[in-house]
């Protein structure tokens, strides 16, 4: 096979070159493919707490009041996303259990958990975001093995959980569930590690694993 010869004199194999050019074809792909293509995931998911690490959820106390729950919104999106719409009312299993309200950590949202709400971000958000927290309040220790669910918003255009993307696009998101003093029978499972560098959605459910 002849070498291809460079315009200072050097000699490389023909093989070689077709290698090279190759490999400058495939990473001018990569750099010029559109990110709309890439893939996004998101997941609004309910936690026990600030580090979104457990979705067993049990009774708190504060100030000398021990039948809270706290429920902690979170939102995980590895491409970006500047909002948020979904609903969390109180499930059939809450028996007299009260609502006690929403915080809110984002000004300009609109509605509550138990119809609707929409959460804006004011900017464009990757990896873990904290959304809302959720607070019932009740003076007995159950119920047990009672899901607590996130829902799609009745304006939802997807008919699911949704997110507004970075191109100011409504799309769906996966959503995930907490468990009211979780058993043996009724185990947490959802993503409980995500890291902000996943990008794939292979990557990302290869995380979901059984508390």
């Amino acid at each position: 096979m002849e070498d291809f010869t460079m315009p200072d004199g050097c000699h490389i194999p023909r093989v070689r070159t077709v290698i090279l050019f190759a490999s400058v074809l495939v990473g001018f792909w990569i750099l010029t493919t559109p990110v709309a293509s890439r893939a996004q995931y998101d997941l609004i998911a309910v936690f026990s707490d600030t580090t979104h690490t457990n979705c067993g959820v049990t009774y708190s106390c504060y100030n000398d009041d021990c039948g809270f729950l706290v429920f902690w919104v979170f939102h995980y999106s590895t491409t970006g996303a500047k909002s948020s719409r979904f609903k969390a009312p109180e499930p059939p299993c809450f028996t007299e259990i009260d609502w006690e309200g929403d915080y809110r950590p984002f000004l300009g949202t609109i509605g509550d958990s138990q119809v609707g709400i929409t959460i804006p971000y004011g900017s464009c958000r990757t990896g873990w975001t904290h959304v809302l927290t959720i607070w019932y309040w009740n003076r007995y220790s159950g119920p047990y093995c009672c899901q607590y669910a996130v829902l799609p918003h009745p304006e939802a255009s997807t008919g699911q959980v949704e997110v507004l993307d970075c191109a100011d696009n409504w799309i769906s998101a996966d959503a995930a569930s907490a468990v009211v003093n979780p058993g043996p029978s009724c185990p947490c499972s959802i993503p409980t590690g995500i890291a902000n560098g996943v990008t794939t959605w292979g990557a990302v459910k290869a995380l979901y694993v059984d508390d």
